[in-house]
């Protein structure tokens, strides 16, 4: 997350840029993406279904967190809203 100046064009663009923030977020909390169990996700155009899951499942990788997907009218031009539900590693301490 370098270029807070930088606008997606694409719906992989946008989807990536979305998780990269997340994963800042996530860091912040003492968890990573594995800790993410689940996710909704919200897309202006369920067309663009395939090209946001692939930019999705490059991002988790082998992790499969649940997941709700649907279609929904998004503000100023977003193409696609993501909230996460992750769980706090326990400490060991």
């Amino acid at each position: 997350m370098e270029n807070l100046e930088y606008v997606p064009r694409t719906i992989e663009e946008e989807t990536r840029l979305t998780l990269e923030v997340l994963e800042t977020i996530l860091k912040l909390a003492g968890c990573t993406r594995r800790d993410v169990v689940k996710c909704t996700v919200w897309l202006s155009d369920l067309a663009d279904y395939e090209s946001y899951n692939r930019a999705f499942t490059e991002f988790f990788g082998g992790h499969r967190p649940g997941r709700s997907t649907v279609g929904a009218p998004l503000l100023r031009g977003i193409k696609v809203e993501i909230e996460a539900i992750a769980e706090l590693p326990e400490s060991e301490g």
